[in-house]
This record gives structure tokens, C-alpha cells and sequence, in this order.
């Protein structure tokens, strides 16, 4: 990935080298000092549903890459995560990485930025009260639209 994540206890991975595993995901357990990792490897059918379907392996580090780019998201959320990760991948330029049906989700998301855009800068200036100390959001909502 580009921009990987760091590797660390709790990151999702995938197995790039290992031939039974190749392209599947887990989560890196522990790193090694000896340059040997111990991964809860899940089912090629995606994420596991039961605690039954995740193998343990111990594998060189050189076989596993972080699964998901860095990116600066507060939420879990997997549709806010997808999200986010379209935006930065956007603003990064990736788009000649990006297959087809990526690009038309981030092209439909984009669509409806300007939209999204002026509701958050309407909601945080205009309100009952005191608006004074939203003034910083309000430029922000601003030029997150510039950057999009």
C-alpha cells in the first residue's frame, strides 16, 4: 500500500509472500526481534465470523504488509473508514492506482462534496446564540472544500 501503516500489534496486514496464505488478511499479533511475526490469519472469505476461523501463523516480517493505508480517521466505522480512504487517496493523486469501480465511487462522493460542504459551514455559522466561537470550523469546512 502506499503510505502503509506502521507495523504494530493490532494492525490489519496481508500476506504477500507466504504460498498457502498469498493474499490473505489478518491481524499482526506480535513482532519478533528475530524478524519473525506471529499473525491471527483470517478465512479467504474475508473477516472471521467465529473465533474458530482465525489460524495463528508465525511468519518472516518480510511477508505481511500493512492492509490499509495511513490515514487520519476518529470513527470505525467501515463506510466512514472507506470513505476516508477514498478522499485521501484522492488528495494524494493514487487515481492511476485506482481501479475503475474506485474511481466511480470517488467520483459520485465528490459529486456531492459541495452539497455536503455548504450544510456543515450553514449549520456551524447560522444557530440560536453566540456563533463567535465556530468561526474555526467554519473556515475549516471552507477550505476542506478548497482541498477536495
Amino acid at each position: 500500500a502506499t503510505h502503509p501503516e506502521p507495523l504494530a500489534p493490532g494492525t490489519l496486514v496481508r500476506i504477500v509472500k507466504e504460498s498457502e496464505l498469498k493474499d490473505r488478511k489478518g491481524v499482526l499479533k506480535s513482532l519478533g526481534k528475530d524478524g519473525r511475526c506471529e499473525v491471527e490469519v483470517w478465512p479467504a472469505t474475508g473477516r472471521p465470523e467465529k473465533p474458530e476461523d482465525v489460524e495463528t501463523k508465525v511468519m518472516p516480517v518480510q511477508n505481511i504488509t500493512a492492509a490499509e493505508p495511513r490515514m487520519i480517521c476518529n470513527f470505525s466505522d467501515p463506510v466512514i473508514r472507506r470513505s476516508t480512504a477514498l478522499f485521501w487517496g484522492h488528495m494524494w493523486r493514487l487515481h492511476q492506482s485506482m481501479a475503475p469501480v474506485i474511481k466511480a465511487e470517488l467520483t459520485h462522493k465528490l459529486l456531492a462534496v459541495p452539497k455536503l460542504c455548504r450544510a456543515m459551514i450553514s449549520i456551524a455559522a447560522h444557530g440560536d446564540g453566540d456563533r463567535a466561537d465556530f468561526i474555526d470550523v467554519v473556515r475549516s469546512c471552507i477550505r476542506l472544500q478548497g482541498c477536495l
